[in-house]
């Protein structure tokens, strides 16, 4: 799992996947700020694997759960940028 900001993420998404054997996947986009970014980092520092990728298993309940209260639609969810 990725957690960073980025302006594009199906873009993203094309960069992170060259040169893997397996098909990456957007689970989930929310809008929001370097703050933002910083602390969904913090929130989830204990799955960490290494700089910006954390464990899945450590963070698919606030997955489902934000995809739930959002329709299951995984780049609908928007924050304030403020």
């Amino acid at each position: 799992m990725n957690i960073g900001l980025v302006d594009e993420p199906a873009e993203r998404l094309r960069e992170l996947q060259a040169g893997h054997a397996y098909e990456h996947e957007l689970l989930l986009a929310i809008r929001g700020t370097w703050e933002d970014e910083r602390d969904y980092r913090k929130r989830f520092a204990c799955h960490r694997k290494r700089g910006a990728v954390f464990k899945y298993a450590g963070i698919k309940a606030f997955i489902a759960d934000t995809l739930a209260a959002n329709g299951g639609d995984p780049v609908v969810l928007m924050r304030d940028a403020a």
